[in-house]
């Protein structure tokens, strides 16, 4: 996680929860990774489509994991309604 973490969270919240980085250090690694075994997941089911001659089912794939594996990114970097 970036170092602009203690920016997420007010004074008081660090101050009175000293391992608040390291639990949001966790938890960013643990979406992070999640993400990752996802897509590759879903580029594995892609190239078996693809292998079968389902060339729908094996781009509807590719894009899913190509969404997967950029919605960490997505998520740490905009904000969506806030």
């Amino acid at each position: 996680m970036s170092d602009k973490w203690s920016e997420l969270f007010s004074p008081v919240e660090r101050t009175s929860t000293p391992q608040i980085e390291a639990v949001a250090n966790s938890v960013h690694w643990l979406v992070g990774g999640i993400s990752a075994l996802t897509a590759m997941t879903l580029f594995i089911i892609s190239a078996n489509r693809s292998r079968q001659g389902d060339s729908v089912g094996a781009i509807l794939s590719g894009i899913g994991a190509f969404i997967v594996a950029l919605a960490p990114y997505i998520a740490t970097h905009f904000m969506i309604g806030g």
